[in-house]
């Protein structure tokens, strides 16, 4: 069940950093999806489980993505990930 959240917050996260992306707006990204986001990786204690999603997901992106499909999305993942999972 844990995880199955995960993977839907994922699917959210990938859809919201493509509108971001598209906006070119990375404060649409915090706004929409991060700040709230965040809170429920804190109390879920999902941190380790995300880490794994986003790895999964970004090695997955640099199969199908060209480099330089990559270069477009890849900040508003990483905006994710520095947010999202903190040491």
């Amino acid at each position: 069940e844990r995880l199955e959240q995960v993977l839907q917050q994922w699917i959210l996260i990938l859809r919201h950093s493509a509108m971001a992306m598209l906006l070119n707006d990375s404060e649409y990204l915090q706004r929409r999806v991060l700040d709230w986001l965040s809170g429920l990786v804190q109390a879920h204690d999902t941190q380790s489980i995300d880490t794994q999603v986003y790895q999964l997901l970004n090695t997955r992106l640099n199969e199908l993505l060209s480099t330089k499909a990559l270069v477009f999305i890849q900040p508003f993942l990483e905006q994710v990930k520095s947010y999202l999972l903190k040491p």
